[in-house]
């Protein structure tokens, strides 16, 4: 039964971005992982998972938080989502709040999309410390067809996922460290894993999110992509508004950045006029891309030596954002 004072999972298969309801203010987020073929496009050929909540950006936490996850596969024929993992970053690693167990998400009834929501209950008492910390939630896929190791023939490896970062504050009566008493810097990024050769690419906000409706020319404070590889590089910047890459054929949306030009990953701040946007809610949409070519895998690292038709990976971090002029 669905518990009444949370809003109903189901909306978030119909109005992820409406974020009322919850006991503390809160912004949707989503990050996305893409891979795309060498010679296929990237806007309408890519295989995307996404992974989106209502998330409590900078709130206090305490005990039990509630998140309603959306997870979505875009012509991921051949994998299924693992599970859904909630962590917190503290001084001494990585501390588990929340796992689906297995989901056996697939689509193989719709071989184009499909989407589901998981209701996760992280226990925040579990972290060892209270103050500001950094926030995950993760996915992880298996291949239908082959549940043991990658298959680098086709360009995939086996630990494909996405990750999503927002900071919050726990109150929980554990000790704080001083340099968690007060919110940081640390970024709100969106996250793409890959095996061989990208391990991970992806797309940052730094700087306070819009909790609150904006108008009239909005300034975002900053926005960077990166590539976190030696063996590969950021070869797309790529920012729009309120694309829709499932639908048939699809939209892009309002391209404010597409810029392949800067090999180290583009950094830089946006203006949005929102006086020509319709009141209501919107989406910035933030992709980093990574190109590989083919090339030989060494076989000092997968013996034998084989042929790698290389490829892209991306990382995605949405953003919604109400406007109200």
């Amino acid at each position: 039964p669905e518990d009444p004072r949370f809003p109903s999972p189901q909306r978030m298969l119909t109005k992820p971005a409406d974020c009322s309801g919850w006991p503390e203010p809160r912004i949707y987020l989503e990050a996305q992982q893409w891979f795309t073929g060498f010679t296929k496009d990237i806007d309408s050929q890519s295989k995307h998972i996404h992974i989106g909540a209502c998330v409590p950006y900078n709130a206090t936490l305490a005990g039990s938080v509630v998140l309603d996850v959306l997870v979505q596969l875009h012509l991921m024929d051949d994998h299924r989502l693992a599970d859904i993992s909630a962590q917190v970053e503290q001084a001494d690693g990585r501390v588990p709040l929340a796992n689906t167990g297995y989901t056996g998400l697939d689509c193989t009834q719709n071989l184009l999309s499909c989407q589901a929501v998981y209701r996760l209950v992280l226990d925040t008492t579990r972290a060892v410390y209270d103050g500001y910390f950094d926030f995950r939630l993760s996915t992880s896929l298996r291949r239908i067809s082959m549940n043991q190791g990658p298959n680098f023939s086709e360009g995939q490896g086996f630990n494909s996922n996405c990750l999503l970062s927002f900071r919050a504050r726990l109150a929980n009566g554990k000790p704080t460290l001083a340099g968690n008493a007060k919110t940081g810097p640390n970024p709100t990024f969106g996250r793409g894993t890959q095996s061989f050769p990208w391990s991970y690419t992806e797309a940052f906000w730094r700087g306070d999110l819009p909790l609150q409706p904006v108008s009239g020319l909005w300034l975002i404070p900053l926005i960077n992509t990166e590539q976190h590889a030696d063996s590969a590089s950021v070869t797309q910047s790529f920012i729009s508004l309120d694309p829709a890459f499932h639908k048939l054929p699809p939209l892009i949306g309002t391209v404010l950045l597409r810029n392949s030009s800067s090999p180290g990953g583009w950094r830089g701040q946006l203006a949005i006029d929102t006086t020509k946007l319709a009141n209501g809610f919107h989406k910035l949409f933030i992709r980093t891309d990574a190109k590989v070519p083919p090339f030989s895998l060494p076989s000092s690292i997968f013996p034998p030596e084989a042929p790698f038709p290389g490829g892209t990976n991306s990382g995605v971090l949405v953003v919604a954002f109400e406007v109200k002029n």
